[in-house]
């Protein structure tokens, strides 16, 4: 038991950058991504984990 939970601990996967969503723009939310480490990092991995951020850029008037 204690190496599982040793094992997961590892292997636990962290957040390599955010997806922000604008929904400020009238044509329809706009995604983007901003990683935080280089994408030759990121492409050799099978699965990664985004932190998702939700901001609007144009203001509502």
């Amino acid at each position: 038991m204690i190496g599982f939970v040793v094992s997961s601990i590892i292997r636990r996967k962290h957040p390599v950058g955010f997806l922000r969503i604008d929904k400020s723009d009238p044509d329809g939310p706009y995604l983007f991504l901003e990683l935080k480490k280089s994408v030759n990092e990121i492409i050799a991995q099978r699965t990664i984990l985004l932190e998702v951020k939700r901001e609007d850029f144009i203001p509502h008037k």
